[in-house]
This record gives structure tokens, sequence and C-alpha cells, in this order.
């Protein structure tokens, strides 16, 4: 079995990805940039489930960065079959003043350089996104942004590598439980878990025919 690379993987939902993954039997790829040691405790609970796993630390925040941080990957792992882009920085305040460059290179081009890199082995993509990313939002514009762009690299991509057989689709939560913020009212009553996230990949992963697509886990935000 090849390996699964998941960005952002240390803590919160990207934590309850590897998680899920090590549980349905695949072997992971830890990728963090500054929470090692959280890292390295995910990776000690993963060996207890009975799978490979390896950490692995990456800047993100430039090409040039990114491309190191493939180089340091490529060396030491081969077979890549699934890649999931759960990395993203978020930013509010105006469009104006935000740093766009950055945020584009985080959030969505280095998602695009990754997988032109594993391209070769990979079977499945899947990038976490944004309920109502393409709508207008005067909180994270910005962010808002990057996602939508994510979503239109997704769908663009799953037209693209549907010769290849490899499915490329987004999950895309509202609030989560462990967002750091949270309004005083949601359609649902509440926030989504986590669990209900990754319920979602679980489904997107074990359905191999189903590509192009965004599932919204928002309980109603933002339709």
């Amino acid at each position: 079995m090849g390996w699964s690379l998941v960005t952002g993987g240390a803590i919160r939902l990207g934590a309850a990805i590897c998680r899920t993954l090590a549980k349905s039997g695949k072997n992971v790829v830890i990728h963090y940039r500054s929470q090692q040691a959280a890292a390295e405790s995910l990776r000690e609970e993963l060996l207890s489930l009975g799978v490979q796993a390896e950490i692995l630390q990456g800047d993100f925040s430039t090409a040039l960065s990114t491309q190191d941080f493939l180089d340091a990957y490529t060396a030491r792992f081969a077979g890549t079959d699934l890649f999931i882009h759960n990395v993203g920085n978020y930013q509010t305040g105006s469009l104006l003043d935000g740093d766009a460059p950055e945020l584009f290179q985080i959030n969505v081009n280095s998602a695009l350089q990754i997988i032109k890199a594993l391209k070769s082995t990979l079977r499945q993509i899947l990038c976490l996104g944004m309920a109502g990313a393409c709508q207008a939002s005067a909180h994270a514009p910005l962010y808002n942004l990057t996602k939508c762009a994510l979503l239109s690299l997704v769908r663009s991509l799953a037209k693209e590598l549907a010769p290849m057989q490899i499915s490329v689709n987004m999950v895309s939560p509202g609030y989560l439980e462990n967002s750091v913020e949270l309004p005083s009212a949601l359609p649902w009553g509440r926030p989504g878990t986590l669990d209900e996230v990754t319920a979602a990949i679980r489904f997107l992963l074990d359905s191999s025919y189903i590509t192009g697509q965004n599932i919204e886990i928002a309980g109603g935000v933002r339709l």
C-alpha cells in the first residue's frame, strides 16, 4: 500500500483526517509547519493502529519553500496514492489590504505544485474548502477568494485527470465544533462535528467514480 499525504495534518481537522485514514488501514504522512510536538504525538497514535506513519515539516508560503518540501518528500516517500490538501491560512479584513500572493500560495498554489509532483502515482485527490466560499464576504474576503479558486482548481483537475482515473473532489465545512469563530446563531442550531466531516471524506474515498464534486458539511450555513 502506498502513502497518503495530509497537509496541515498535525492538529484540529487535519489530525482527525489522519486518524480516519489510519483506522481504514492507510499509511499516512503527516505534514506540519510548526506543530512538531503534535505531529510526533499523532504519529505514535497512528502507529498504534497498525499502519505506517511519518511526519515531515514544510512551509508553503512561497513556491521555493514548497519545492523544498517536495524535494524532501519525494526523497523519502515513493508511491503516494492519496493527497489531501487540508492546509489553509485564514485571514480576515479588507480584500485590498490583505496579503493575496502568500494566501494564494498556501491555500491554492501549493496544492497544484504537490499534485503536479505526485501525479504519476496518485489515485485520489481531496481538498478542504469552505461552505459558500464563492459568495461575497465582507469578513474574510481574501480567504473566500482562495477557497473559491481552490474549488475551480478541483473541478478543472477532475476533468483533466479523469482519463487517468484519478478522482479529485472537495469537502467544504461550515462552522465546526472547534472553529475559532462561531456566530451567535446557526441554521442547524449547532456547529458541525469533526466526525461529520471525516464521514464525508470516507464516503468520497470509498467512491472512486465520483469526481469534480464539492460536498458542503455545513448544516445550512451560507445556502
